[in-house]
């Protein structure tokens, strides 16, 4: 994947974040497309938290992300 589409991805994950917070990954997967797989979608949330940009509560299964304070 280009950094170009990792971009958009990120962009369309922070959009869908905002509108519906406390979202799992398989919640963002299924809002953002089934052309972009699963696990990109984690890599994706998994970048956006080690910038800063999203929050999580919960582990496993269990855990439901949303945009941190100040990037909504």
């Amino acid at each position: 994947m280009s950094l170009e589409n990792q971009t958009t991805d990120c962009k369309s994950l922070h959009t869908i974040m905002t509108r519906y917070t406390d979202s799992s990954s398989t919640d963002i997967n299924r809002r953002i497309g089934a052309e972009i797989s699963a696990r990109t979608v984690k890599r994706a949330l998994d970048e956006m938290i080690e910038k800063g940009k999203v929050t999580f509560t919960g582990n496993g299964r269990w855990r439901k992300y949303r945009p941190a304070e100040g990037n909504s």
